[in-house]
């Protein structure tokens, strides 16, 4: 809002020193030494938080790019630079929100890629003991997924019938 409104009433006072530069750049590579690390962890740990952490670290370290370029430039007598730069910067970190937020909804609401979903009733499908499919909820931990499943099987079954299913299709050993 207010970049637009330094566009609209021309008004590009900047009071600029070296010092914004140098604390801009210090930013920069403490931010980068932090994605690096914490890059790290969330493809080891395959950790939501870690991953929302590496996009923030990013976006700070691309928003802080642009920033030191629009004011490099307003320095140097192109002085639309810099709220020119702020509004990117507003967008850059209202689209990597969105994204961040939807990836979040999504894990919070259990979402599965439908293939994952599909490729387990085929597995369960092709066991001829199981009549029919009621329930399949796949929740992910990490890199870990955990399957809450409900099957119907066959009424003339015994009960180490039952128990073996369970071990033929190593998807079925969680199930209850």
């Amino acid at each position: 809002y207010r970049s637009i409104q330094r566009i609209i009433y021309r008004n590009f006072e900047l009071r600029l020193n070296i010092y914004v530069f140098l604390i801009l750049i210090i930013s920069i590579v403490l931010n980068l030494i932090r994605v690096f690390y914490v890059g790290r962890a969330a493809r080891k740990y395959n950790s939501f938080a870690l991953r929302a952490e590496f996009i923030n670290y990013s976006g700070d370290i691309l928003s802080s790019v642009i920033v030191l370029g629009g004011l490099y430039l307003a320095n140097t007598g192109l002085y639309m630079a810099d709220p020119i730069a702020s509004i990117i910067v507003s967008l850059i970190v209202l689209t990597l929100s969105l994204r961040l937020s939807i990836r979040i909804i999504r894990n919070l609401m259990d979402y599965i890629p439908r293939e994952i979903t599909d490729r387990i009733t085929r597995i369960l499908r092709k066991i001829k003991e199981i009549e029919s499919i009621n329930k399949l909820k796949i929740h992910e931990v990490g890199n870990t997924k955990l399957i809450n499943l409900e099957v119907s099987l066959k009424s003339n079954l015994y009960l180490s019938q039952a128990e073996k299913i369970k071990k033929i299709c190593p998807v079925l050993s969680s199930a209850r």
